[in-house]
């Protein structure tokens, strides 16, 4: 699966938190709805399964950073624990799974902790919407695990 690259407001359910403006790294396209994390200088950018990065929260809007140099450009970022939709790269989800803890794969994929490379820890299942989707509770930014 790929980054999305559209926004995402279907995606999004608020946390009626905090939010938080981030500089956003060079080069990166990040969607309204989308998960976000800061890499280890800091800078906000698409959620991967990549060392050294914290899943901060959910983008809340569009910004394109192409040819920017990182802290160009600011994104407000839900960082209160926010829900979001997204893809369970293992499938095969079910009721069952409601309360699973996720790591972080894409701005729009989960998988099960243990799974990932790095087990960047995102949240946990709050809904399940098929197999493959499902409606994740993020942890509010500042959170260890």
């Amino acid at each position: 699966m790929a980054n999305a690259t559209e926004n995402r407001s279907d995606s999004y359910r608020p946390s009626g938190g905090m939010i938080k403006r981030f500089p956003v790294l060079a080069d990166e396209v990040l969607v309204y709805g989308g998960i976000v994390s800061v890499n280890a200088d800091g800078f906000l950018k698409n959620a991967a399964d990549a060392a050294n990065e914290t899943c901060v929260g959910v983008c809340l809007e569009y910004i394109d950073a192409t040819g920017d140099t990182s802290g160009d450009q600011y994104a407000a970022v839900d960082v209160g624990g926010a829900e979001v939709k997204a893809t369970h790269e293992d499938g095969s989800m079910t009721q069952a799974n409601v309360g699973d803890a996720v790591v972080q794969q894409l701005n729009n994929e989960v998988t099960s902790a243990g799974t990932g490379t790095n087990d960047i820890p995102a949240g946990v299942i709050s809904e399940i919407v098929s197999a493959t989707e499902v409606w994740v509770k993020l942890r509010p930014f500042g959170v260890a695990s």
